[in-house]
C-alpha cells in the first residue's frame, strides 16, 4: 500500500545519506584512503630524504631522483599526474590532512651557507654578488602567515592587561641568523621586533612583565609569540634567545666567558661563581605559591655584553643585532632566563634577558624583574621571533631577496 511504500521511500532516503552524505560511509571511507595514501606518500619521502642524506656523508650516489621517486609512487598509484604536476611546480602537496614538501631542487640554504663559509665570503660589507652564496644577514623570502593571534594573559605576564599579538598586522622581514649547530637547521630572524601589541586598543610595540611571573613564564609566553611564524618550511619558530647571540659572537661555553681577556672585546663584565644562601628569602615560584620563604642560593649567570664597545669583525651581524637598537629603539626580549646573586648583598634577582639601551650603552643581559627579598619590577620590550627552516629547504622555495630597509620604529607618544 501507499503507507509502505512512503516508508521505505524514506528508508532508502535515510541509506543513501548514510552512504553519500558529509559524514556518510562513503565518505569517511574515502577520507580514511586519501589519509592512508598521503601517509604512504609521506613514508616514501622522508626514505628518499634519508637515503640522500646517507649519500651525502658517504660521497655516493644511490639515492633516487626526484623524477624516479615521482615516477615509481605513480606507477604504485599513490600520485596522479596532475600532483605529480604541483611538486614540481611548488615542491609540495597536500593529500588528505597532509602537506608533503618535496623540495623543488637546486642548492638547500644550508647548502649555500656552508658554500661561503668553505670559500671564505663572510659578506661583511653585503657586497657579495654570488648566488650560491648566503651569509649571516642576507634577506630570504619567507613567506609570513597571514592569520593568527596569541595573548598573553595577565596572569603569565604579572602585567595589569592582556597583551595581544596578531600575525595579519605583523608581517615581518627575515634575515639569515646562521646555522643551529646542534640540529643543523638554517636559522631566521625577524628584521624588525614584532610592531603590534594591543592594550585595550591603544598601540604599543612592547610585551610588559613584571615580577615572578616574568621569570616563571615570560620564556615561554615570547616562545609562543614566536610560533605563530611557522609555515611549512620551518621546523620550529620561536623568540631569539641567548644562545643565539652567543652563537653569533662565538661563544658556546661557560668557560669562554670567563676568559675575560679572550672575550674583552665584547664587553663581557660580570660572570661569577655560586654566592647565597640567603635565608629567608623566596624564589619566583615559592613568591607565586603563596608567598613561601626558602633559602636562595644563585650564580652570576645574569652576564652582560656592552655592545657599546662591542668590536665585531661581522658589521652586518653587529648591526642586525644590535645597532638598530640603538637607533631605531628596537630593544628586545631575549627568550632565556638568568639569576643574579649578589656577592656582597643578601639578595638575588631573577629575570629574563634582553637586548636593550641603557643610558649611554647598548648591552645584553638581564632583566632583575623579581628579587628574592619580594620586591618586584616592570620591563617593557619587543619580542624578535626567529625560525628554523627545514634541512631540505632550496633556495626556490626561499629565495635570496635583495636587502630591505627596516622602518623606524618607536615608542607611540
Amino acid at each position: 500500500n501507499i503507507l509502505n511504500i512512503i516508508v521505505l521511500l524514506i528508508l532508502a532516503g535515510v541509506s543513501i545519506a548514510m552512504l553519500t552524505g558529509d559524514n556518510g560511509i562513503l565518505t569517511q571511507a574515502n577520507e580514511a584512503k586519501e589519509e592512508n595514501r598521503g601517509g604512504a606518500v609521506q613514508e616514501a619521502r622522508d626514505l628518499w630524504k634519508s637515503n640522500k642524506a646517507s649519500d651525502k656523508i658517504a660521497g655516493t650516489s644511490t639515492a633516487q631522483t626526484l623524477d624516479e621517486l615521482l615516477a615509481d609512487l605513480k606507477k604504485q598509484k599513490q600520485l596522479t599526474d596532475e600532483e605529480i604536476a604541483t611538486i614540481k611546480e611548488t615542491g609540495k602537496v597536500t593529500i588528505g590532512s597532509r602537506t608533503i614538501v618535496f623540495g623543488t631542487g637546486g642548492m638547500t640554504l644550508v647548502e649555500m651557507f656552508r658554500k661561503a663559509e668553505a670559500e671564505g665570503c663572510k659578506n661583511l660589507d653585503g657586497s657579495c654578488s654570488n648566488e650560491e652564496h648566503l651569509h649571516i644577514g642576507d634577506y630570504v623570502d619567507y613567506k609570513n602567515p597571514t592569520s593568527g593571534s596569541y595573548t598573553v594573559t595577565a596572569e603569565k605576564s604579572g602585567w595589569r592587561e592582556n597583551q595581544t599579538y596578531d600575525v595579519a598586522k605583523n608581517q615581518l622581514n627575515w634575515r639569515v641568523l646562521g646555522i643551529d649547530e646542534t640540529t643543523g637547521e638554517l636559522k631566521l630572524i625577524a628584521g624588525s621586533p614584532m610592531k603590534l601589541n594591543e592594550i585595550q586598543g591603544k598601540y604599543d610595540p612592547y610585551l610588559y612583565l613584571k615580577g615572578a611571573e616574568a621569570y616563571e613564564y615570560g620564556t615561554s609566553e615570547m616562545d609562543k609569540v614566536g610560533a605563530l611564524y611557522k609555515n611549512e618550511y620551518a621546523e620550529t619558530a620561536r623568540s631569539v634567545n641567548m644562545e643565539d647571540i652567543n652563537e653569533v659572537l662565538g661563544i658556546k661555553t661557560e668557560e669562554d666567558i670567563k676568559k675575560n681577556n679572550e672575550f674583552a672585546k665584547y664587553g663581557c663584565i660580570q660572570y661569577g661563581e655560586n654566592y647565597g644562601p640567603y635565608e629567608n628569602s623566596y624564589t619566583p615560584s615559592g613568591w607565586l605559591n603563596g608567598k613561601q620563604t626558602t633559602t636562595v642560593q644563585g650564580k652570576v649567570d645574569a652576564y652582560e655584553f656592552v655592545i657599546g664597545n662591542l668590536q665585531m669583525e661581522n658589521i652586518r651581524a653587529k648591526s642586525m643585532l644590535f645597532d638598530n637598537v640603538e637607533t631605531l629603539n628596537k630593544h628586545y626580549w631575549l627568550a632565556s632566563r638568568g639569576v643574579y646573586a649578589h656577592p656582597d648583598g643578601d639578595y638575588a634577582l631573577f629575570g629574563p634577558f634582553y637586548v636593550e639601551r641603557g643610558s649611554s650603552i647598548v648591552h645584553a643581559g638581564m632583566s632583575g624583574t623579581f628579587g628574592s627579598d619580594g620586591s618586584e619590577r616592570d620591563n617593557s620590550l619587543a619580542v624578535r621571533p626567529v625560525v628554523s627552516l627545514k634541512s631540505e629547504i632550496t633556495k626556490n622555495e626561499v629565495p635570496k631577496i635583495a636587502d630591505k630597509t627596516e622602518e623606524e620604529w618607536l615608542i607611540p607618544q
